[in-house]
């Protein structure tokens, strides 16, 4: 038969395919190895048995195998193609490396716990998926979900799908039956027409049971008997076969196995979820695993081996038995804070004064179990940033290899690597046993990320206003990004950004950006379809749902709780305080540095950098240029050299302050709260920020003397940031993002508003644009060579571009005599933000005659500084910003949970 098979599928597939040997044959189908002559790859192809193909006929097969077609998910099986060969009705599927379970099952007979709860976990999201779109499987078994580098994929939704749509009349007549006994939901094996997911509920419940217990539920001689069993059976508690299985895991397990339909997990979510809940019980279940455990405990002590052990170890049992049914405490436990600070790091040989330096920075997550955090600091060991695993038992925290500029950093699901976004471009994941990184996906920018339960990572593209929602991708790495969410133009919304994955795997929450933070609305998604439901938040960033209450973040700092209904979507009561003092990691985007766990574990940053500013003269002396330490960002002098415009942070706020240069007074200018990158005039009367303040990113121009009130100049295209003013007062140049990357873009500020792509590659970052004093050069920072380099084009015509640099550089600024160029020389930290320390600086003396070069480079100054300056009028000084340490904490509080409810309490009496 196989031989006749290959002679009949070769020449009706010539011209796609080239059968090489079976690989496998089933009840249903048979499966070859093939090659595909088109994409030069290796399929498997499954070509159903003919008697079931002419039951079901090739035009229902082909059209409903099309439903299946639809299918994507990273726990499910795709389908390449399909057809009639002849007769012959076949689909095809990638040649997954890997086992079956059953094959894996056959060599170990059992599976570590947690590696048996993954695989149903990712099984059960899965199913969920093609639930969601009104697809049963009714085949799930061993045989049918495959292991590759050890994660699930369900096969054969094509068979199930095809089956159920031709109808039982047809399968009954042939003699043909779908389902295995071991694994059939009583209601199909008793023959019910009507199956819904709740029988592949119980398959998987009964595959789960197999690969903790060693064998399924309910065995036999024969199928009849197995069937019997299935029907009015009780299978044994798994506590009795093997005692180390979790008591909610086993409990899940026997819901899942309930008989009726109404007394299961209604979803395959629901089941997951309790595989994952430590608190998870069912009285049923329980009482009935005791009696039978009690039964089988009477037998066993009959046993005289067993009465002759003693009594010393029947009264430890007493003992154990005591403490084991010992009903819990009704007292919620104390939520315990832990601080972590000027950290000490293990296998680090430092000096007591530069411990302080490795403070926290920025963003951090707590594991599920409330034991471990990972967070954001410098490297010990050099410039840039890295991550660092706290263990909340002991008092030193290690580096984690491989996590150079990292952000967003987040545990996987099974708790064994962390995933972060590199460089503001690539998400990476790197294992916590010391192993190296994997690139998972290139990125345009960090917009946040999540590792869901299934298997991928769901992402933000960066708050740029790029109109994208969601995506998601492989956490295995090498795969495409997808689409997740869309966006509503229609209510004007920009992108979608900062996505939470919540506890049942499926449901997403997420921050629908409109241009500024303080107007994001807090959204939800379901991984199955995307649909997106806005929740009438305004919100920052959603931190989870914990006991009923939605966690989010303001864009004050501020932690607010609010009754949320997730089954429904709806937010049912009014918000409340819970936490204050959150730092915003990022203001422009709404990034806060906070984390809470599905179980009600909250991990939060707060505090500031210190930072002082500093003259620095062209041989690297240095004289304080202010007393007061503050967070400072974007100097810049004024044109008469007696004042300096620059940002200072508080907290979540930004603004704009002025420093008399010669009195030293530092005196605010702006109010709002959201001002960044004061640009002076050339008269020195105004200064033109970007703030957020009308509800989304524009230009303001405010009098320098304070005299009047900021007035809008105009709304950006884009996000702007980094911006510069040409002399003419009308012209800007900024940073700005689309397209999915980086680009260096001009916008004017009169009626007109006509914009231009200075330096737009679709693939380098280009940034940091920077006007010649006569406003007919911009410089620029690209890396389009593979790292940072300083490019000087001329302007408005666009040509004549020359590289600058020849050693990388990046915070281009121009002399005021237009012919020198000076830049930091040095790649260490993230790009296009102010930090980094060890960088040089460097002169280069420009010539336009005949045309555009370079004919000098001098090394002025090494030095600990930050990458932000401004230079003098006569080029003797240098303003720099000196990161001289910082106040930053975190807080990890592991049962935060408790104070929410204690709080949340409280807010309804």
């Amino acid at each position: 038969m196989t031989a006749r098979e290959i002679d009949q599928l070769n020449p009706a597939l010539a011209d796609r395919y080239r059968i090489e040997r079976e690989l496998g044959r089933g009840g249903m189908a048979t499966v070859y190895l093939a090659h595909d002559i088109k994409h030069g790859r290796d399929v498997a192809i499954k070509v159903l048995h003919p008697d079931l193909g002419a039951a079901l006929g090739g035009d229902r097969f082909q059209r409903e195998i099309n439903t299946t077609a639809k299918l994507q998910h990273p726990h499910i099986l795709p389908l390449l193609d399909s057809g009639d060969a002849d007769g012959l009705l076949y689909y095809v599927m990638p040649l997954v490396t890997g086992e079956t379970l059953r094959a894996r099952l056959e060599r170990e007979k059992q599976l570590p716990i947690d590696e048996a709860i993954r695989i149903a976990r990712e099984s059960a999201d899965a199913l969920g998926y093609a639930h969601g779109l009104g697809i049963v499987h009714r085949d799930i078994k061993p045989e049918n979900i495959l292991l590759q580098n050890g994660h699930a994929l369900v096969a054969d939704f094509g068979i199930a799908l095809a089956l159920q749509s031709a109808g039982s009349a047809r399968s009954t007549q042939t003699g043909l039956s779908l389902g295995t006994p071991s694994y059939m939901s009583p209601e199909q094996a008793m023959g019910e027409r009507i199956i819904d997911a709740r029988s592949d509920v119980y398959a998987l419940g009964a595959m789960t049971y197999e690969m903790l217990a060693g064998e399924p539920p309910f065995t036999g001689p024969s199928a009849q008997a197995i069937v019997a069993k299935v029907i009015s059976g009780e299978a044994a508690p798994i506590a009795t076969l093997r005692k180390s299985v979790p008591p909610h895991v086993a409990a899940a397990v026997h819901v899942a196995l309930e008989k009726l339909p109404a007394d299961r997990f209604a979803t395959a979510a629901e089941f997951a979820s309790a595989l994952g809940n430590h608190s998870f019980t069912n009285a049923s279940t329980s009482n009935r695993s005791r009696d039978v455990a009690a039964t089988a405990q009477r037998t066993r002590l009959r046993d005289p081996i067993v009465v002759g052990l003693g009594a010393a170890t029947l009264v430890l049992a007493a003992a154990l038995a005591f403490v084991t049914q010992r009903p819990p405490a009704t007292v919620d436990p104390f939520p315990v804070r832990t601080e972590i600070s000027g950290a000490v790091v293990s296998n680090t040989a430092l000096t007591a004064g530069v411990s302080s330096t490795l403070a926290p920075r920025g963003s951090a997550v707590m594991s599920d179990d409330g034991h471990s955090v990972i967070y954001l600091g410098p490297s010990a060991v050099g410039a840039g940033t890295v991550l660092y695993l706290r263990r909340l038992d002991q008092l030193t925290a290690r580096e984690i290899s491989g996590t150079t500029n990292p952000a967003s950093p987040v545990f996987s699901p099974d708790g064994h690597w962390v995933a972060f976004v590199a460089g503001r471009r690539k998400i990476v994941k790197v294992p916590l046993d010391g192993e190296g990184p994997v690139t998972i996906a290139d990125v345009p920018d960090n917009g946040g990320i999540d590792w869901a339960p299934r298997g991928e990572i769901v992402l933000g593209f960066g708050v740029m206003e790029g109109l994208k929602g969601l995506g998601r991708v492989s956490a295995d790495g090498g795969g495409t990004i997808r689409p997740f969410t869309q966006i509503n133009s229609a209510r004007k919304e920009l992108s979608h950004e900062w996505p939470r994955v919540l506890a049942d795997g499926n449901n997403v929450l997420f921050s629908i950006w409109y241009g500024a933070p303080e107007t994001s609305e807090i959204g939800i998604a379901s991984l199955n379809d995307g649909k997106v439901t806005p929740l009438g938040v305004i919100g920052a960033r959603a931190l989870g749902v914990v006991g009923g209450q939605l966690v989010y973040v303001r864009f004050d700092g501020m932690a607010m709780s609010v009754p949320f209904d997730i089954e429904h979507r709806l937010v049912t009561g009014t918000p409340t305080q819970v936490q204050d003092s959150i730092r915003i990691v990022d203001a422009s985007g709404g990034d806060a540095g906070a984390f809470l766990t599905h179980a009600g574990g909250l991990v939060f940053s707060r505090g500031a950098l210190n930072r002082r500013l500093v003259w620095v003269d062209r041989h690297g002396v240095a004289r304080p240029g202010l007393a007061e330490q503050h967070e400072f960002e974007f100097v810049r002098i004024a044109p008469s050299g007696r004042q300096v415009a620059v940002t200072v942070s508080t907290g979540a706020k930004s603004d704009i302050w002025l420093l008399d240069v010669t009195t030293g007074a530092l005196t605010p200018l702006t109010s709002s709260g959201t001002a960044r990158n004061p640009v002076w005039s050339a008269d020195g009367k105004r200064i033109l920020f970007v703030s957020t303040q009308g509800g989304r990113s524009a230009f303001w121009w405010q009098p320098a003397d304070g005299s009047g009130p900021a007035v809008k100049a105009a709304d950006t295209p884009h996000n702007a940031w980094n911006i510069d003013l040409a002399p003419d007062e009308r012209t800007t140049v900024f940073n700005a993002i689309y397209d999915g990357t980086f680009n260096v873009e001009t916008f004017v500020l009169d009626s007109t508003h006509a914009r231009h792509d200075v330096s737009a590659s679709p693939t380098a970052i280009e940034a940091l644009g920077r006007f010649s004093p006569d406003g007919r050069l911009i410089a620029y920072m690209s890396d389009e060579s593979g790292r940072p380099e300083i490019y000087v084009r001329s302007f408005p015509d666009g040509g004549g571009r020359i590289q600058v640099s020849s050693s990388g550089g990046t915070r281009p600024v121009w002399g005021r005599d237009g012919k020198t160029l000076y830049f930091r020389q040095g790649a260490q930290g993230t790009l296009l933000v102010n930090r980094g320390t060890g960088t040089a600086m460097v002169a280069a003396t420009l010539t336009r005659n005949p045309g555009l070069g370079v004919t000098a480079r001098q090394t002025l100054f090494d030095g600990p500084y930050d990458r932000e300056f401004d230079v003098s009028a006569d080029g003797s000084a240098f303003l720099m910003i000196e990161t001289t340490g910082s106040n930053m904490t975190l807080v990890a509080i592991p049962n935060w949970v408790t104070e929410l409810r204690r709080l949340t309490t409280k807010s309804k009496r």
